[in-house]
């Protein structure tokens, strides 16, 4: 009897155990569809990997993603649609088989879960063409994979990949995408292109400032200052003359009036004459302000060569992204010459706030706001000029 009783606690037991580890190793739920998308850069950019569950999952709900081992994970997270910051950070475990990093984790609150990582492969550019990869190996059977990488607005695909197609992003930036369907673990999927940007538009006439630029606005303010004080001249001495003669018509009018009736007819005479000053001195005023400003706002723009460099204000703006380009300028060339000639085509660029052309090193860095422009656009303005190097540049942001 004592024997059956111990068989039967060892049974239970063992029972219990595996109820309870149950949840633990139970198997992910599968995606319905998962995207890779690469933001490249030449010193790498970022990936990121995000799946979405079927709508008849429920929550909450295990789910896995995965990445090539040995990157190191800059986020994971649930995707909730509205603002990226009010995206939640998931808790995850990691587990490492072979040449893959395994994150699993609890979806609570959205179908979307994402993980991104830093790419390891860089963007190399040849001259005006950029060339970029993205290869990705499935780890599970998923229904649809979409593989993306984003390229700038009017990118011209010099290199396609059958397929791919180039999908609206926003103002700047678009994704050169292709679909997979019915992918199977193990599958590996690439997305392996060449693209050039697209020119920028040429700046309007007289937008592009130059030392030229700055003598004709101060010119002009001078000039237009010399008009009003030869008005201010010409009113002032018209004024003494007409306001002595209509007072005395006006005292000889009305000589039979009485004192107090003679006083008032004067006095718009004098209120003309004060009133006349004042508009006089405020049109003056007016006008040395507008010179001052314009001589100041030009002074704060020109370009300044310091030691082996020459450098442009665009914008006050602190820039939020900087990228060096390499220059092939012919030996000889005259330092503020080649300058103006990259600064004119950079100025009509949205969001660019500096530029620093580096005689010794035959190179420009520039600074620019990542949410209106990239470093593509930026190269690509620059083709014109003639001072592109034919290898790739050195950048980042």
């Amino acid at each position: 009897m004592f024997r059956s009783l111990r068989s039967v606690l060892l049974v239970a037991i063992c029972a219990l155990i595996a109820v309870s580890a149950a949840p633990a190793f139970a198997a992910p739920a599968t995606w319905r569809s998962i995207d890779v998308t690469l933001h490249p850069e030449q010193s790498g950019g970022v990936m990121m990997i995000s799946g979405e569950l079927p709508p008849t999952a429920k929550l909450p709900a295990q789910a896995e993603l995965s990445v090539p081992t040995g990157n190191e994970v800059q986020w994971i997270g649930e995707i909730l649609g509205g603002a990226s910051a009010a995206d939640p950070t998931l808790k995850y475990t990691k587990t490492v088989v072979g040449a893959t990093d395994f994150y699993r984790f609890t979806l609570a609150n959205s179908r979307i879960a994402q993980i991104e990582i830093p790419s390891t492969t860089g963007q190399t550019i040849d001259g005006a063409t950029y060339n970029d990869s993205l290869k990705w190996t499935a780890t599970q059977d998923v229904p649809e994979v979409r593989v993306s990488v984003r390229v700038p607005v009017g990118a011209k695909i010099v290199q396609e990949v059958p397929g791919a197609t180039i999908q609206t992003g926003d103002a700047t930036n678009s994704y050169y995408t292709k679909t997979f369907k019915d992918v199977k673990a193990g599958d590996a999927l690439d997305l392996t292109f060449a693209y050039t940007a697209a020119p920028v538009a040429p700046a309007a006439a007289g937008a592009v400032a130059s030392s030229s630029d700055s003598t004709a606005l101060i010119i002009f303010f001078a000039v237009a200052l010399g008009i009003a004080a030869l008005v201010t001249v010409a009113v002032r001495r018209k004024m003494k003359t007409r306001i002595p003669a209509e007072r005395a018509a006006t005292i000889h009018a009305r000589a039979a009036a009485n004192k107090s009736q003679r006083a008032n007819d004067v006095a718009p005479a004098s209120a003309l004459t004060g009133r006349a000053k004042r508009n006089l001195v405020t049109g003056g005023i007016v006008a040395v302000l507008v010179l001052a400003a314009g001589i100041v706002g030009t002074q704060a723009t020109k370009p300044k060569l310091e030691g082996d460099s020459v450098t442009r204000t665009f914008s006050q703006a602190a820039p939020c992204a900087n990228a060096t380009i390499a220059l092939t300028v012919p030996g000889g060339s005259d330092p503020m010459a080649t300058a103006e000639k990259i600064f004119a085509v950079l100025k009509p660029i949205s969001g660019m706030t500096s530029a620093t052309y580096n005689v010794k090193n035959s190179s420009v860095e520039v600074g620019f706001c990542e949410s209106t422009s990239n470093e593509a656009a930026i190269r690509s303005a620059l083709v014109p000029t003639g001072f592109i190097a034919t290898a790739g540049a050195e950048g980042g942001s």
